[in-house]
């Protein structure tokens, strides 16, 4: 029971469950419009952050 604890708290990695998958599939489109969504997803919480805590955390894409 513990160890099926433990592992059901363990957060789920979406970014490197896409860049396995996209690898394993080998479809091209795939993995490009997934890294495109991840470079624009970093680039929006770097821009929202931005306007919060300053113009350096853009260029920093944010600092996830």
């Amino acid at each position: 029971m513990n160890e099926f604890t433990v592992r059901r708290r363990v957060p789920p990695e979406p970014v490197a469950y896409i860049a396995v998958k996209a690898i394993t599939i080998k479809d091209w489109s795939y993995m490009i419009t997934s890294l495109a969504i991840i470079v624009v997803l970093w680039f929006l919480g770097g821009f929202f952050l931005g306007i919060l805590k300053g113009w350096r955390w853009v260029i920093r894409g944010g600092g996830f």
